[in-house]
Parts: C-alpha cells; sequence; structure tokens
C-alpha cells in the first residue's frame, strides 16, 4: 500500500531576478512499513520536499496524496489536523518548548488531539521510560543531554501513534555513539511497521535506510534500495525497547 504518493511536485518561491524552482515536478512514492532516506546537496530541494510531505508548506502545483487522501488542496486547520494525527517530526534542533518539561513535550500531540490529561500523562511517562528517560520526566530541555532531547522528541513523535515519521538530519547535532543509538531507535520503529522518511547529508546515516531518493536542483536523479545497508547493532539492545 503506498502511504505517500507525489504527482508532479512542485515549489516555486519569487526571487529578486525571477522565480526560483526548488521542486521541479517530482514523482516518489512511499510504501506502507518503508524507511526511506533522502539525500543531497545545500539547496537541493530536500528539506523543501520534507517540508512539503509533512504539509509544513504547501506545493505550486502537483498532488500529494497521504493514505489515499489528496491533501493537497485541504484547508489550514485541516492541514493541521492530518499532522497531529498522522505524521510525526523530528527535527535536528529538537524543537523542544524550553519552559516545558520532558513530559510536557511529549504531551503537547496529545494535548493538540483533545486526550484528556490523566490519560495523555500516562502515556507520555509510559514513552519516557520506555527509552530510558523515567528519572528525567521532569527536567526542562536546557537540563537534558542532546541525546536526552532528541530522545524526547522520538517520543513526542510517535505518542500519537502517527503513520509517518519525518526526521530532518536527526543525528546532526549529536556524537556518532549517541547518533547510533538514535538511528538504532528508526530502525527499530521501522520493524514495528513504522514509515520513517529521513532526510541527511551523511552517506553512513542513509545507509541505515531501506532506500535512498537523490535529488539535485529540484528533481529526483536517484531512487534506489539500498544494498549495504548498515544495522545499528550496537545500539541495538539499548533502543530495543523503544516503541512497544
Amino acid at each position: 500500500m503506498k502511504l505517500v504518493d507525489a504527482h508532479n511536485l512542485t515549489k516555486t518561491y519569487a526571487s529578486g531576478t525571477g522565480t526560483l524552482t526548488a521542486l521541479d515536478a517530482v514523482n516518489f512514492s512511499i510504501g506502507a512499513g518503508e524507511f526511506v532516506a533522502i539525500m543531497g546537496p545545500s539547496g537541493s530541494g530536500k528539506t523543501t520536499l520534507m517540508n512539503l510531505v509533512g504539509l509544513l508548506d504547501r506545493p505550486s502545483g502537483g498532488r500529494l496524496i497521504l493514505e489515499g487522501e489528496d491533501v493537497t488542496g485541504l484547508s489550514p486547520d485541516r492541514q493541521a489536523g492530518v499532522r497531529n494525527a498522522r505524521i510525526g517530526f523530528i527535527f535536528q534542533s529538537y524543537n523542544l518548548l524550553p519552559r516545558s518539561s520532558a513530559i510536557e513535550n511529549v504531551e503537547l500531540p496529545l494535548v493538540y488531539a483533545g486526550m484528556q490529561r490523566r490519560e495523555r500523562r500516562e502515556l507520555a511517562r509510559r514513552f519516557l521510560s520506555i527509552i530510558g528517560l523515567s528519572g528525567r520526566m521532569d527536567h526542562l530541555p536546557a537540563m537534558l543531554s542532546g541525546g536526552e532531547q532528541q530522545r524526547v522528541a522520538i517520543a513526542r513523535a510517535v505518542v500519537n501513534n502517527p503513520a509517518l515519521i519525518l526526521a530532518d538530519e536527526p543525528t546532526g547535532a549529536l556524537d556518532s555513539t549517541t547518533g547510533r543509538t538514535v538511528l538504532a531507535i528508526f530502525q527499530k520503529l521501522n520493524t514495528l511497521g513504522k514509515s520513517v522518511l529521513m532526510v541527511t547529508h551523511d552517506e553512513a546515516v542513509a545507509r541505515h535506510a531501506s532506500r535512498i531518493l537523490r535529488i539535485q536542483d529540484g528533481r529526483i536523479v536517484s531512487d534506489a534500495a539500498v544494498e549495504d545497508r548498515i544495522f545499528a547493532r550496537d545500539a541495538q539492545r539499548e533502543a530495543a525497547g523503544a516503541v512497544s
């Protein structure tokens, strides 16, 4: 089943010299349960592509189908509802609320979903416990290490059981050991049926995915399975409980 299906997806911006094309009639699909990496040089359009898939921006042309629904022309409020219900976001800079505790950050998607406080607190506590942060739930982001903050961001992204996880350079701010742990968590989520779309500039990070889309000058120039896939086995034990 196709989870994401993009048809001639285009994004242009007005510039001082005319029109800048960030994405040029891109076509691709992501199946349910796939782990796909997007690679490309700076300015190639990879982040633009992720923002369109995540409904953080609107295409200038083309169509985007998510779980069989054309979401291209939905109202901003309806798109926000789709984002909260179906998509989990993980960013390089973590994007945690600085004045909210770890558990409050994880609760945020559940607040938007209208879940009662007691239920969402119990669910957020469970997810933080299974990623090894049971003793850090009441800590503010500034009191956590980079790896701990990224784990909070992962818990927040998956707590409402989204169909698709979007990760933008998720290991870029982490040391190599912590990065492997984060990638092991993604691989664990993928084995449990979660679809993951990850932007990265690092070839070794991309090889943790099962498929790589390479983009250049706003066009997909390669779409191939990873033959020499890396499995973060040294971090699997630590990541094994990331999602139950």
